[in-house]
């Protein structure tokens, strides 16, 4: 914390001001030195950063949380005296720094308090939630600004990665919902390019036949692989065959793989593997390694191969 001694400090200037000693119920000087030690370990036991000025803006108190909020070093903290120089010193760190420091003093000289939000770009990026108020007297007049500053980075972060498995878990309702009626359509797809095949057997139009038909097999294999994907939500643990799980995930991604002309090779042991497993989540880990393989893939070539082994 800044230093509170009595030779340099605003705030025990203040509290232990020329006159007051000499007035009926004053503080000794004893009582005044307690005050601020205490006030001194109140500051650096906190969390937040504080930082405490006087009406015109000088610099009364800040505890060493602040600097460390801030990216500032704790012992840059005694060349600083007032506003401004914290101001321009603190902005030099903020992603958006100009702008910052003008509302800054805009705000402080409102006496508003007011309620934002800091990004911190240097030494390392932070999200800092800050609260300001003014200090009132008995009277409601001005005699100081309060700051309070809360590092809120990994809560953002808990945020996010709430916010996206909320947005994820909605898509997986929504496509097992698309799924689900694309698979019925395809059905009854597949069920008349059957018929056509029979019907055609013997003729010239049977070779286009068996094509609508495999492709229309295809297409519903697709589907049901992504409500299988959709709907797993749910943990359940239960026989796994490695093999057909490897299948239909590469099905999933067949169409990007063509278009990224990234081949696939599978060397899959003639024993199918069984594992007791929750077979969506196996399913979600090859999507998420075969996606990562094709990104690498595209950031060092414009085609490539990727090995998939089951033993």
């Amino acid at each position: 914390m800044r230093d509170l001694a009595p030779n340099d400090s605003r705030l025990s200037e203040r509290s232990r001001g020329g006159d007051l000693s000499n007035r009926p119920g004053a503080r000794s000087p004893e009582l005044g030195y307690r005050a601020e030690a205490v006030l001194a370990t109140l500051l650096e036991s906190l969390e937040c950063g504080i930082l405490l000025l006087g009406p015109a803006g000088d610099l009364w108190a800040v505890n060493d949380r602040f600097a460390e909020i801030l990216g500032i070093e704790p012992g840059r903290l005694r060349e600083l005296s007032n506003l401004e120089q914290i101001v321009e010193r603190v902005a030099s760190q903020l992603a958006h720094g100009d702008t910052v420091a003008t509302r800054w003093r805009q705000r402080f000289r409102s006496g508003e308090a007011f309620w934002d939000e800091l990004e911190v770009a240097k030494p390392e990026q932070k999200i800092v939630e800050r609260y300001a108020r003014p200090v009132l007297d008995r009277y409601k007049q001005r005699v100081g600004w309060l700051e309070v500053h809360r590092d809120i980075t990994n809560r953002r972060q808990i945020e996010t990665r709430l916010f996206h498995s909320e947005r994820l878990a909605a898509l997986g309702q929504m496509v097992s919902g698309v799924a689900h009626e694309l698979n019925n359509a395809l059905t009854s797809v597949f069920g008349y390019a059957q018929l056509v095949q029979k019907r055609t057997r013997g003729f010239e139009w049977e070779a286009e036949a068996r094509h609508i038909l495999e492709e229309g097999d295809r297409a519903r294999r697709i589907a049901r692989n992504l409500l299988l994907f959709a709907r797993g939500s749910k943990s359940e643990r239960a026989p796994v065959n490695l093999n057909e799980l490897v299948e239909r995930t590469l099905q999933i991604r067949a169409h990007e793989l063509r278009l990224e002309n990234i081949s696939v090779e599978l060397d899959m042991n003639e024993q199918p593997p069984e594992a007791i497993a929750d077979g969506a989540q196996i399913q979600q880990a090859l999507l998420n390694l075969i996606v990562n393989a094709e990104q690498a893939i595209r950031q060092t070539r414009e085609s490539g191969h990727i090995w998939i082994r089951t033993k």
